[in-house]
């Protein structure tokens, strides 16, 4: 049934984590055009989203996240996409807003509390930045690079003791690009 709502979602999420980006894109509209008044394509929404994030088209992802959001308030991943496009096109206030929809609606979720601390961050706001870090660290001790970004946190705060400490955490935990690893040992070494 090429139809059939549910089969139209799964096969985008499939197809999505193969990479197939304009499939996803083809698929999802047809869905969303087929089921119009059904709230599950939201999750059609959110999909056409993150092809729209990963292609850097940020005005499309947010338009898709708030539609996510509008059909299901309580995606937190939607919420926290949503906050992302936001922060790409510059609007902080509402990045902050949804970041914040994110954490309440799943605070399980560790990339909505550290994307909030990275906005924070940015922001000069350590104190907050701190404590969303730590939410994350709370959510997911596994989320490796939160304790780089703390690291960095408590290194503004001239608290060496903590950042060595985070510092080394991540050194112990990332498993990702080579460079940053390398990047935080330096930073690691030049702490004293």
């Amino acid at each position: 049934e090429p139809a059939h709502l549910e089969t139209l979602i799964q096969l985008s999420g499939l197809l999505l984590e193969q990479g197939r980006a304009d499939e996803v894109l083809e698929l999802c509209r047809r869905g969303v055009a087929q089921h119009p008044g059904d709230p599950r394509i939201g999750e059609l929404h959110f999909a056409m989203g993150l092809v729209h994030l990963r292609r850097n088209q940020y005005h499309q992802a947010r338009t898709d996240f708030e539609r996510a959001v509008e059909l299901n308030p309580s995606s937190a991943e939607a919420w926290n996409n949503l906050g992302n496009a936001l922060l790409a096109l510059g609007e902080a206030a509402e990045a902050r807003r949804a970041l914040e929809a994110a954490v309440s609606a799943d605070p399980t979720l560790a990339d909505a509390p550290y994307n909030l601390g990275s906005l924070f961050l940015q922001q000069g706001r350590l104190d907050q930045a701190r404590l969303a870090y730590l939410a994350a660290i709370a959510a997911d001790s596994t989320f490796a690079r939160t304790y780089y970004a703390l690291a960095a946190v408590y290194e503004a705060h001239g608290d060496i003791p903590q950042a060595r400490e985070n510092y080394q955490t991540f050194i112990e935990l990332w498993q990702g690009d080579p460079d940053f690893l390398r990047q935080a040992r330096a930073r690691l070494d030049q702490l004293h």
